[in-house]
Parts: C-alpha cells; structure tokens; sequence
C-alpha cells in the first residue's frame, strides 16, 4: 500500500491569497461607488437625482436633453385637454 504524501498547508500563502482578495474587493466596491454617480445601475429605485432626468408634469421646458419620468408622462397625457372627435374631423377621418 502505497502512502499518500500530503503537503503541509501553507498559512503564510493562504493568508496572503485572502489579503489579495480583499484588497480586489475593496478596489471594486470604490469603483461602483465612483461610477453610480455617473451610471444608472440595476439596484438604482430613484432617478430623481441624475441630471438627465426630468420630473415636469407640463414639458414646459420642451429640453430635448433630458428624459422625463414616468410619472412626468402621465400627469401630461392625463392633462392634456385634446378633443379627438375635433382632431379627427379636421383629418378627415
């Protein structure tokens, strides 16, 4: 029977791979921190702060630079006083 050489662990290597590790993780985690200023994420539930986006019932602004919420949308659609059967007469529908 043959006798199976095990080699002895190394604590120094082990504790040195985990303090590399670490220090990635740590470098990541600066670098999402650093980009969620700039970039709309996945966990993002507010986009009330990017400069990009615009919380404006009436587009009075009429910016073709920023994006109105969802919200902005609506209360305009719901707003707006159209009169469809007028519309479609004058279109000769």
């Amino acid at each position: 029977m043959a006798k199976e050489l095990v080699e002895p662990v190394n604590f120094e290597r082990i504790k040195a791979e985990v303090y590399a590790l670490i220090t990635k993780v740590k470098v990541l985690q600066s670098n999402i921190a650093s980009l969620s200023g700039d970039a709309v994420l996945k966990a993002d539930t507010d986009t009330s702060t990017f400069q990009f986006v615009i919380d404006e019932d009436d587009m009075r602004s009429d910016l073709d630079t920023q994006v109105p919420t969802q919200q902005s949308v609506k209360a305009y659609v719901d707003n707006a006083s159209i009169d469809f059967t007028h519309t479609f007469l004058l279109m000769g529908a």
